[in-house]
């Protein structure tokens, strides 16, 4: 309370005392203003004085005479709201007597005062400098801020940073930071825009809730790289792979820091390795010959994107085995038929052959992806024949030779009068169907020999 007085006139005194309560944002003022008139002064009927207050003013009328003591000019209440910011500048009270009837008073005169009182607490103003940052993992911001240039009135005693898909904040992700002035959200989803803003809570203020007066500001997180282009492939040698591609039109907002690879052969399983440019290879040891199916997917620190579209490549082939050694025979005069069994390892690829054949030990004659058995016609004489096989990719080795001796005609012999002398060259005859006449002197006659 506060209380002024003012000693008038001879004997006498003004005095006026204030006193205030406050409920939400007003303050209610209580004035008591009093007049003493002792002896000596004289008074007339019918005396107005006149009490203001925080704006509003009220009159009171009494009658008094000498020497009567304190008389109670009433009790008059104003109540006054606060602004916004909780503060309610000086207010000024008085007590005004007027000159008519105050002889000995020394009327005209006045005793006044003023009270300004104490601000009603409110919620902060707004959190300054608000900075969201998105982190390398894609599902998380860091945030900082700044203090409120005005508490409210009473201590900041916390802080929330809200994360939002929508400007409007209709919902979000709230971190509770204390009175720390930076926090992290997490749990956010990768690749999303966010909305961030940050909330202040006083002791006595409560929470500043005014979306109007927020800092906001916005980060895109950062998400997985995206696919790559469909894998270039090749195959340099036997059951080997190489691996090329094109890094992602985006990397997710993160660098890529390397490559997934998988890939399965014929159909059957996944097999993985990893790099962390292109190209990849030569992965080695794989089937000669398959079909290679291969796709990249590219990775962040937020995660691996998705694979790329499947790239297929057949393998190159091996060097398929040797053919077993070929059965040769001689199905009629001057001809030669040639059979014989495939290796036990084609390469990985469909096999063809080469043959090829020497009379008498002289030069070779080939000829070329033959595919099974063949039959051609020679002259006549001691014939070697060898088998080779290949496929698309490579060429296997010679097979050993097969021999047939192989006339043309009708071949007369004459060894001597001895069956145990010896033709100086040997021909063999087709005896089982007899095809080549052979007839040997011996006796002194001819004689066929079987």
């Amino acid at each position: 309370m506060a209380t002024w007085t003012k000693d008038t006139g001879t004997k006498s005194e003004l005095k006026l005392a204030v006193s205030y309560s406050q409920s939400g944002n007003k303050t209610t003022f209580t004035i008591k203003p009093d007049v003493y008139s002792g002896d000596g002064a004289t008074w007339a009927n019918s005396i107005k004085f006149t009490i203001k207050g925080a704006g509003k003013t009220w009159t009171k009328t009494i009658a008094v005479t000498s020497g009567s003591g304190w008389y109670d000019l009433g009790t008059y209440t104003v109540t006054v709201t606060h602004g916004s910011d909780g503060k309610l500048g000086s207010q000024a009270f008085s007590l005004a007597m007027p000159s008519t009837g105050t002889s000995g008073l020394g009327g005209p005169t006045t005793v006044s005062g003023s009270i300004t009182p104490p601000r009603i607490p409110v919620a902060p103003s707004a959190v300054r400098s608000v900075s969201a940052t998105g982190q390398s993992n894609g599902t998380s911001i860091y945030v900082t801020y700044a203090k409120p240039s005005d508490d409210g009135g009473s201590s900041i005693d916390e802080y929330h940073i809200h994360a939002s898909r929508y400007s409007n904040f209709s919902s979000y992700k709230a971190v509770n930071t204390g009175t720390s002035l930076s926090g992290t959200v997490s749990g956010l989803d990768k690749g999303a825009l966010y909305y961030v803003r940050v909330i202040a809570h006083s002791t006595k203020g409560g929470w500043n809730t005014s979306t109007a007066s927020h800092d906001i500001d916005t980060v895109t997180l950062s998400d997985v790289p995206g696919a790559p282009g469909k894998p270039s492939l090749s195959s340099p040698s036997a059951g080997a792979l190489v691996i090329d591609w094109d890094a992602p039109s985006s990397n997710g907002g993160q660098a890529i820091s390397g490559y997934n690879i998988r890939y399965r052969i014929d159909g059957g399983s996944w097999q993985s390795t990893t790099d962390t440019v292109p190209p990849r290879g030569p992965i080695t040891g794989l089937k000669p010959g398959g079909s290679c199916d291969v796709q990249v997917q590219a990775k962040n620190s937020v995660g691996a994107g998705a694979w790329s579209p499947v790239a297929t490549i057949t393998l190159k082939a091996g060097k398929p085995g040797t053919p077993g050694k070929p059965t040769v025979t001689s199905p009629s005069l001057g001809t030669v038929k040639v059979t014989w069994s495939a290796p036990s390892d084609n390469g990985g690829k469909s096999l063809s052959y080469n043959i090829r054949y020497q009379i008498d030990g002289g030069a070779w004659t080939t000829k070329s992806n033959v595919t099974s058995g063949v039959t051609f016609t020679v002259t006549g004489g001691a014939v070697n024949v060898q088998v080779q096989a290949k496929n698309a990719d490579a060429t296997g080795d010679w097979s050993a030779s097969g021999s047939i001796a192989v006339v043309s005609g009708a071949l007369t012999v004459r060894v001597g009068s001895s069956w145990t002398q010896k033709a100086s060259r040997a021909y063999t005859s087709k005896t089982a169907s007899k095809v080549v006449p052979i007839k040997i002197y011996s006796g002194g006659s001819w004689k066929l020999l079987d």
